[in-house]
């Protein structure tokens, strides 16, 4: 591939989904502890996996401002995300972790699961296009 850009585009696409498996993981381990009483645990996990949420948003954002119209698949997964997140916050901070947990498997992890296939799509699409 002639062009940097694209190329670390596309790199950055293959991290997405490894990225989005993680966060899966990191999910559900969320969720066992917090419905399991473990706060403290639970809440050390959620302050990573918070972080990995952020990376995630970043790379998608930037892969489709790279990518053009080949990337729109990425497009808005901070817009998805967004009010989420917040809700999470909220739910840490009255220390809700049954809530807390809820929102990460009914709403935040369907919502991630779906970014992994997305750039699944950008990647078949670029390589289709060479």
């Amino acid at each position: 591939m002639d062009d940097p850009i694209l190329s670390d585009a596309l790199d950055t696409c293959a991290g997405i989904e490894e990225l989005c498996e993680q966060l899966a993981g990191a999910f559900e381990e969320i969720g066992g502890l917090g419905r399991a009483g473990r706060d403290a645990e639970a809440d050390v996990a959620l302050a990573e996996a918070s972080e990995s949420m952020l990376l995630l948003v970043q790379a998608c954002e930037g892969v489709a401002h790279a990518m053009g119209p080949a990337g729109e698949a990425l497009k808005g997964v901070s817009g998805r995300l967004q009010p989420w997140l917040a809700e999470l916050v909220t739910a840490r901070e009255r220390g809700d972790w049954v809530h807390l947990c809820d929102v990460l498997a009914y709403e935040v992890a369907p919502r991630v699961g779906e970014v992994g296939p997305s750039a699944r799509r950008v990647l078949d699409q670029a390589a289709a296009a060479t």
